[in-house]
């Protein structure tokens, strides 16, 4: 059997570190980065069907195979054609993800989309019935991802991830195209740290709610705070110092002025939040006590890195997770700096 063609994207500025994880989690895949911010890896059968998390992934791209065409129609035809093929015993949903990889033009995929819409409604209108038109939304029971990656003008790659692969790679997959995930830009808050939470939210397709309980660690100056009481939470702020005079006055919110590492809930909360300035063996420590200890029910942590040297410390965090959540993620967000935010439920 050959092997599996896997594309890995990412930030570009992470595509070292990305290299460095593939390394480490498959060691023996062939793995080559094509351009910043891709690699791909040659998957041998047992590899492809391993469960596995990547921190520094957008996005990763299951059984590529290479589709060509001389024109927008050519293209989308062929893409069609191994589409239908890929999805011919797939009774369930599917949803589309076209994009362009590195000098392609975005342009020209979502014209072939478009065309390969039409194709479908042409030779495939069982297909065109069961697509998902909500291509970013949460999945759906039984859906498949079918990704189509522009990398030249008259060449592309076609990856389709049936429900049974999508599940091995649940903790990886990302239901945004290219992984990307922008949150808009708001300057209420007391800081632009609240964009890191508002999309971990996104991703996990589960906002915090109205009357839920929320303990926000390491608050201060208040911008996890500030988006978990726009929600209706009612919060325990935890931090040395107090947050912003606002923040203080809203009845929703109590301020405890303690060791962030130390304290804890006198009954299980709906959400732990944390953004804390700390080294990564203390928030995997404080994460640990967490979730070994029932406190929380969901959670979003940021582990921040010295440097890349603290990078090792990624596996650790998978390990944990695998341990102790039902379900989770683990990722270097968009709104992330040198740091990755794990989030789940327990």
């Amino acid at each position: 059997m050959p092997p599996e063609l896997r594309v890995h994207l990412c930030k570009p500025e992470r595509t070292d570190a990305l290299a460095d994880e593939l390394h480490r989690t498959l060691p023996d895949a062939k793995h080559r980065v094509v351009a910043p911010g891709r690699i791909d890896a040659e998957l041998e059968d047992s590899d492809s069907r391993a469960e596995l998390a990547l921190a520094f992934a957008a996005q990763v791209m299951p059984g590529c195979a290479h589709f060509e065409g001389g024109s927008v129609n050519a293209l989308a035809t062929s893409a069609g054609e191994m589409l239908a093929q890929a999805l011919a015993n797939h009774e369930g949903p599917w949803r589309l993800h076209a994009f362009a990889l590195a000098e392609a033009s975005p342009g020209r995929a979502r014209l072939i989309a478009e065309a390969l819409d039409g194709w479908l409604q042409k030779k495939q209108r069982r297909l065109r019935r069961t697509r998902n038109p909500d291509a970013e939304g949460p999945w759906r029971a039984g859906e498949a991802l079918v990704q189509l990656a522009l990398e030249q003008s008259s060449q592309g790659l076609l990856s389709v991830a049936l429900p049974e692969t999508r599940t091995v790679l649940r903790h990886v997959l990302s239901t945004f195209v290219e992984g990307k995930c922008p949150v808009p830009r708001d300057p209420k808050p007391p800081s632009r740290a609240y964009q890191k939470l508002l999309e971990a939210e996104r991703r996990l397709h589960r906002p915090i709610g109205q009357g839920e309980s929320v303990v926000d660690l390491g608050a201060s100056p208040g911008g996890w705070t500030f988006v978990a009481l726009q929600r209706g939470a009612r919060v325990t702020a935890v931090d040395r110092s107090p947050l912003r005079d606002d923040l203080m006055q809203n009845p929703r919110l109590q301020f405890v002025k303690a060791d962030a590492f130390t304290w804890h809930p006198a009954a299980e909360v709906d959400w732990l939040i944390c953004d804390l300035i700390a080294f990564p063996e203390r928030t995997l420590e404080l994460l640990e006590d967490w979730l070994a200890n029932a406190r929380c029910r969901r959670f979003v942590v940021t582990m921040k890195f010295r440097g890349s040297e603290d990078y090792l410390r990624v596996d650790a965090m998978k390990a944990l997770l695998t341990r102790r959540a039902r379900a989770f993620q683990l990722r270097a967000l968009d709104a992330n700096k040198n740091e990755v935010t794990a989030m789940g439920e327990r």
